[in-house]
């Protein structure tokens, strides 16, 4: 039947057939296969992360199959690994783009066939990344059939292709570095599934707080499961600092080189409590709003004390009569300052700056706020004092933040130091 209009987008695929080869000469077969007999047209292949071992027998990506002239298809920014076959055959094709993507072969990285009557002139085929370690010529093409092995040089002479393209040839060697790719579920808040091609051999990675971003935010609860082994024990487990994860790379049957995880939170850790006094609740009034996200009596919510509560409510009466929107409560923003707040009283000094190095930006961030904080020296008010609320907001007024028109959400927190006697405030303000 009609082969129209597919989008494959995020995939992991490895070591497909592995289990029944050897066969017809090759131990794998392809990773990813979208062809027919009869004209495809409207193919979207971007994101994929496909593997076999470089050692092995087989193809790892077949676009087009038998049909004499496909229509049009995209082949864009894929990380695509694999053996001794041309790891990549794209056939027949009327239209094509062939963008950004890095492909590891043993010999063969591309073997290209045009239908009848048509050279690859005008295709758009460009700014790839290629890298074989076993051949003077990883490049194949020819009209329909029959084709003639090319270096890079007459690859990108008789094709006109790749004009921009990088090719390494390493003889003997291997590919060196650690990919790691990240992709969050967007139907799914705390899943993600990772590919991680590790040509170092390192037996453990470290995911950074840009990686985790969308995933989890300081506090969630996580497991990583290796992918051959969802049902097995975790890899990696416990409570996400904000920061990094560390990654054993272990728990399937490839080795260190490649390895597939899906990591899921798993609940919330609270954040210790420091505060000297009861945490009460009081009436949301027309002065200030909630955002849609925060629910004051949800356990992954916030809940504001008196004087903070008093502290944004006359925040809030001072923008109204300034014309100026009130701003919203919000949770990821709340749980920012609780922590800095507490950071602050822990090591008994008021800094924007935490002890883990970040700013308020980055902060924000790692607990999955999703807008703006403008620049980070006007984003974040701290302040250390043993006077009341009104010296907190005389303080505050006269920082100047409170009368930016840009803000539309705030997140704040005290901490008590018995120590010290001083409070610790952290106040954020966001432009989302």
């Amino acid at each position: 039947g009609p082969v129209k209009g597919f989008h494959f987008e995020g995939n992991i695929n490895f070591n497909n057939g592995a289990p029944a080869r050897p066969r017809y000469g090759y131990d794998r077969i392809d990773n990813l296969l979208i062809g027919s007999t009869i004209p495809v047209e409207r193919i979207t292949v971007q994101n994929n992360y496909l593997y076999h071992p470089l050692t092995t027998s087989g193809f790892s990506l077949r676009l087009g199959y038998r049909a004499d002239a496909n229509e049009d298809a995209v082949l864009k920014d894929n990380y695509i690994a694999g053996g001794t076959q041309p790891l990549c055959t794209i056939t027949r094709w009327k239209r094509l783009t062939v963008t950004g993507n890095t492909m590891i072969a043993d010999t063969h990285a591309v073997m290209l066939f045009t239908p009848r009557g048509q050279t690859p002139n005008g295709y758009t085929w460009d700014n790839n990344r290629y890298f074989t370690r076993n051949s003077n010529y990883p490049f194949s093409y020819a009209e329909y059939s029959n084709d003639a092995g090319y270096s890079f040089t007459n690859w990108k002479t008789s094709t006109g292709l790749d004009q921009q393209s990088q090719w390494l040839d390493n003889r003997n060697g291997r590919p060196t570095g650690t990919q790691v790719f990240v992709r969050p579920n967007q139907y799914e808040t705390g899943r993600a599934h990772l590919a991680v091609f590790n040509w170092d051999l390192q037996p453990a990675i470290t995911l950074n707080a840009a990686q985790l971003t969308g995933v989890l935010r300081a506090g969630d609860r996580f497991i990583i499961q290796n992918a051959q082994a969802l049902k097995g024990e975790p890899v990696a487990s416990g409570v996400y600092d904000g920061v990094s994860i560390q990654l054993p790379l272990r728990g399937g049957t490839l080795g260190l080189e490649f390895n597939a995880f899906l990591l899921l939170k798993t609940g919330r850790q609270a954040l210790p409590s420091t505060r000297a006094d009861a945490l009460s609740q009081r009436t949301i009034t027309d002065v200030f709003t909630t955002t849609s996200e925060l629910d004051l009596n949800d356990d992954e919510g916030f809940t504001l004390d008196e004087e903070e509560l008093r502290i944004l409510q006359q925040l809030n009466e001072w923008r109204l009569a300034q014309h100026l929107s009130p701003l919203s409560v919000n949770t990821n923003l709340c749980q920012a300052s609780e922590w800095s707040a507490q950071d602050m009283a822990q090591h008994e000094q008021a800094d924007t700056t935490d002890s883990l190095g970040r700013n308020a930006t980055q902060r924000a961030r790692a607990f999955g706020f999703p807008g703006t904080l403008a620049s980070v020296d006007e984003s974040e008010w701290v302040y250390a004092s043993d006077a009341s609320e009104s010296a907190a907001l005389e303080n505050l007024f006269n920082q100047g933040l409170p009368t930016m028109s840009a803000w539309k959400s705030i997140g704040l927190a005290r901490v008590y130091n018995a120590n010290t006697g001083r409070w610790y405030w952290s106040v954020l303000f966001g432009a989302y």
